[in-house]
């Protein structure tokens, strides 16, 4: 499973940052709400409590998911 952030969102009102995940994951089924949780902080150095998924979404037939998620830490991302 490889997890790659696509967008990001600063919310400073709330302190946030509002995150797109997309999530390659050949010949498994779609990942869990922990499991995109646990690849996130591990890929991009984060700590897990400050991090919440709200939706992890699969399409039909499809080898990709696409996750939202709501990240309370400040750290560094590129625009890519």
């Amino acid at each position: 499973m490889e997890a790659k952030l696509t967008a990001v969102k600063e919310n400073p009102l709330l302190d946030r940052r509002e995150a797109q995940v997309t999530i390659n994951h050949e010949e498994e089924a779609t990942p869990s709400k922990e499991d995109v949780k646990s690849r996130v902080a591990a890929e991009n150095n984060l700590n897990e409590e400050e991090i919440t998924v709200e939706t992890v979404y699969t399409g039909f037939g499809k080898n990709t998911s696409t996750a939202t998620l709501k990240i309370f830490q400040e750290f560094e991302y590129s625009e890519e």
